[in-house]
């Protein structure tokens, strides 16, 4: 599976409507631990339909909301 197993997220301290949190993600070869960050959509979409949306990114991909790179760099 590539979509979490576990998440805990919390609004995060900033003036932007932001979830960040830590996620547990099975995998074949174990569990792996990953830092979260949501931002709000626009379209409507499930819960569900975000968690099966969820995927790792490189926070050198220029596509990738500057926000976000900035969060994730603080929650290394």
């Amino acid at each position: 599976t590539t979509e979490p197993s576990i998440m805990t997220v919390q609004w995060a301290p900033i003036s932007e409507p932001v979830l960040v949190g830590r996620a547990i993600v099975l995998t074949g070869s174990g569990p792996a631990f990953v830092s979260v960050i949501m931002r709000q959509d626009v379209a409507r979409i499930s819960m569900r339909r975000a968690l099966q949306m969820a995927h790792i990114v490189s926070l050198d991909d220029p596509s990738v909301d500057r926000l976000v790179v900035s969060l994730a760099r603080e929650t290394r």
